[in-house]
């Protein structure tokens, strides 16, 4: 399993280049756009938990 990591980036054009280079080097990766959509996302339970 790889490690997760969530990018809290509102330019969707940076985030969605450090996205691609985190996923080629093995790491998922999710993205929020802001600060609260990051908090949402670290709140909610992992999948299959």
């Amino acid at each position: 399993m790889s490690q997760h990591i969530l990018i809290i980036e509102d330019d969707s054009r940076l985030a969605a280049m450090v996205a691609q280079y985190l996923q080629q080097s093995g790491y998922t990766v999710s993205c929020a756009g802001d600060g609260a959509s990051g908090l949402s996302q670290v709140s909610a339970p992992a999948p299959g938990q």
